[in-house]
């Protein structure tokens, strides 16, 4: 059962394996009757993505492991991927306008210079 579609997914625990054997068998049949590749395609009244610009870009970002593991764990929670988590959280605090508060030790520690 690793390959099932979403609604065979969906209604798991109800079907019998049988039913599931005889629906994959269906699907498989239905895929070698028509669903072949054309030679061409006509692509002139195709148009651009309108959402493309809304598209995520990845990035490389170096984290602590004790943010990534509270990240970790409250996906785990709610059921979903930690990067989405993390990416919520960002958007909500760019979208709040939210500045972290730095305070430096106040012993003689350097500070960094303003260039």
């Amino acid at each position: 059962m690793s390959r099932l579609t979403p609604i065979l997914r969906a209604l798991r625990g109800s079907l019998k394996k049988a039913d599931i054997k005889a629906y994959r068998s269906h699907l498989a049949a239905k895929y070698r009757r028509g669903n072949q590749m054309r030679k061409e395609y006509d692509l002139s009244q195709s148009r651009k993505n309108p959402y493309a610009k809304q598209l995520k870009r990845q990035i490389t970002i170096r984290l602590d492991t004790a943010a990534v593991d509270y990240f970790k764990s409250m996906a785990a929670e709610l059921g979903m991927p930690y990067q989405n988590l993390i990416n919520l959280f960002l958007r909500d605090c760019a979208m709040q306008k939210r500045r972290p508060t730095i305070q430096w030790p106040a012993d003689g520690a350097k500070k960094p210079s303003a260039r």
